[in-house]
């Protein structure tokens, strides 16, 4: 049976933004890693008025946020995770684009008005 390399341990800015993460997951819902952390650590760190995660709030994680952002923005990274798999940096193009699709898909659906 074949198995995929392991993934070479994270260091540096990759490892910083992977413990970031872990951090502001662990604020909002007392565990390491929640699905999709990296996605919603994102939309707090991006967002533009108050937003919330679980028990997280964008006031509650503000210095981590902020050395988040400066990391990635620094290091043209954002760390990602898929089940069952080691963490991985992302180049934040790749990121964004991502980040976008999964964005609109998590948007609350709004109702057609309809005409009667």
């Amino acid at each position: 049976m074949n198995h995929a390399p392991a993934a070479p341990p994270l260091t540096g800015a990759p490892a910083a933004l992977f413990r970031i993460i872990t951090a502001v997951c662990e604020a909002a819902w007392n565990v390491r890693w929640e699905a999709d952390a990296e996605f919603h650590t994102w939309r707090l760190m991006t967002s533009s008025g108050r937003a919330r995660w679980g028990l997280a709030t964008t006031d509650s994680v503000r210095p981590a946020l902020a050395t988040a952002s400066l990391l990635a923005h620094q290091s043209g990274l954002w760390i990602t995770q898929a089940p069952s798999s080691p963490p991985e940096p992302i180049d934040l193009t790749t990121w964004c684009f991502r980040f976008a699709a999964w964005n609109e898909s998590h948007r609350p659906k709004r109702k057609r008005a309809t005409s009667t």
